[in-house]
């Protein structure tokens, strides 16, 4: 009974000894490594989140410069369709027939601006103190086109040539003045876009006014299509004008009213 009590003794150090030395050592190491895991997936975690929140950062940034040159573009596109209607309506009112002196009196010492003359002021005005782009070169090289729609046209050798020589005229200056028009359009509808063409067109109609005039007819024919917005005659509301296909046959332009309806067509872009 004594040696057995003494073994049970034994067995129970030993096994104190082992708790304690697992105690001491292992469970340590043991809660050290977990640590060290614990703190690497705190780190990646942290990076992670860090990264992340710059990627949204980043994108929410892109998404404002995005926001802020998309609201731009449509103040400066607003800004351009509005003073298009007036370059618009300053080409239209030159166009038109003159009489000198109809619509004034003679008594009155101040006699009020003809529509030519308010049209011109007020294209002047919008353009030249314009902030889009292209503004100033449209209008000097719109103001250039009506300046040469009479220049440098075909004349007859021979009487029986000139009917031929006429019609010829007539389709150039129709021509010139849908170049015109068309150019107006496209800067109206995309001014940054069109900027480089208008200047390099007042550029040559500058330096060499009857190259630029010459190329006024290799344009059309490129051209599929062509509108631009003129005034119905009949109720003075917006309408929309488009080429005729047979231009030789038929007047170059034909306008439908976007109010009442009416139909019409004219020549020189004036109705």
């Amino acid at each position: 009974m004594v040696v057995g009590s003494g073994w049970g003794q034994v067995v129970e150090v030993i096994q104190r000894d082992l708790f304690d030395w697992f105690a001491s050592i292992w469970i340590p190491l043991f809660v050290g490594v977990a640590t060290v895991v614990v703190s690497i997936a705190a780190l990646v975690a942290s990076s992670r989140a860090t990264s992340l929140a710059r990627e949204v950062e980043r994108q929410r940034d892109a998404a404002e410069k995005e926001r802020a040159a998309e609201a731009q573009r449509r103040r400066l596109i607003d800004m351009s369709v509005e003073e298009a209607r007036a370059l618009h309506r300053y080409v239209i009112e030159t166009l038109k027939p003159r009489w000198p002196g109809r619509g004034r009196l003679l008594s009155e010492s101040s006699p009020p601006k003809s529509p030519l003359e308010q049209a011109r002021d007020d294209a002047r005005v919008m353009l030249e103190q314009s902030i889009v782009p292209g503004a100033q070169a449209l209008l000097k090289v719109t103001e250039r086109d009506l300046e040469l729609r009479w220049e440098y046209l075909p004349e007859s050798a021979e009487e029986e040539d000139e009917e031929r020589a006429e019609a010829e005229r007539k389709q150039l200056q129709n021509d010139r003045i849908a170049r015109t028009f068309a150019r107006i359009r496209e800067w109206a509808l995309d001014p940054e876009q069109s900027e480089r063409q208008i200047v390099l067109a007042l550029n040559l109609a500058t330096r060499d006014p009857e190259r630029y005039l010459a190329s006024a007819r290799r344009e059309q024919d490129k051209t599929t299509e062509w509108r631009m917005t003129d005034y119905c005659p009949e109720c003075g509301a917006v309408a929309d004008v488009t080429r005729n296909p047979d231009r030789y046959t038929l007047p170059p332009f034909h306008g439908v009213c976007r109010k009442c309806g009416h139909e019409w067509n004219f020549t020189e872009g004036r109705s």
